[in-house]
């Protein structure tokens, strides 16, 4: 809960300090905005009371005492608390760390670690192809190096495919995937992949090879 109903309709600066204390371990806007709200009450009803106060001291009539002095010392209280989330919050925001779009689509490409594709569909210079008994049962897993946590390096990992192939992948930039098949028994093959599109669930890249663009689109599991 925000602040009590209890509290909810008292503009004094103790309820503002209190209603600070209470979300000082759970800070939000909400809270910041309804404390600076009754911090205003409580400024708008001390402008009033010295208002009055003057005009008296004007008059040369007596000046009455207000219940707020003792609030004011709260005052210091609430200031100080509210630079202190001020700059925790600004320092907890500067830590944060931004993902990058290869850092997004090597974490689509892998999942927790490794991610299972399915082949899909196949076509070769746009053109639908249909796919074979060995096509249809077709898979694709991709994992991450480690070293991936790191947002300042280079986007890598591993990967094997049903045929038995396996190799390396490295993320050359957001829309192209380099891999080297490495236990190829002629020697390694690298192919480069376009991106197309990756989402959880979808893996749409094609290559281009022997005047041939080959799209391959696979679905995530």
């Amino acid at each position: 809960m925000l602040c009590s109903e209890k509290n909810r309709n008292i503009p004094s600066a103790a309820s503002a300090v209190n209603c600070f204390r209470i979300q000082e371990l759970s800070f939000s806007k909400e809270s910041f905005i309804l404390c600076l709200a009754r911090l205003h009450q409580f400024f708008g009803k001390v402008g009033k009371a010295l208002s009055g106060t003057i005009e008296r001291k004007s008059k040369n009539l007596p000046i009455q005492k207000t219940s707020f002095q003792p609030e004011m010392k709260n005052i210091l209280s609430f200031f100080t608390l509210l630079f202190f989330v001020i700059l925790l919050n600004g320092c907890s925001k500067s830590a944060d760390v931004v993902e990058t779009p290869e850092a997004k689509i090597a974490r689509l490409l892998t999942g927790e670690g490794n991610r299972f594709w399915h082949l899909n569909k196949v076509y070769v210079n746009t053109v639908p192809q249909t796919l074979t008994d060995a096509q249809m049962k077709y898979t694709k897993t991709y994992t991450a190096d480690p070293s991936n946590a790191d947002p300042n390096n280079p986007k890598k990992g591993t990967f094997v495919n049903s045929d038995g192939y396996a190799g390396k992948w490295t993320l050359l930039n957001a829309t192209q995937l380099y891999e080297t098949y490495t236990n190829n028994p002629s020697g390694p093959v690298a192919v480069t992949y376009i991106i197309n599109e990756i989402t959880a669930n979808t893996l749409d890249i094609e290559y281009t090879a022997n005047m041939k663009t080959v799209r391959e689109v696979y679905y995530g599991y």
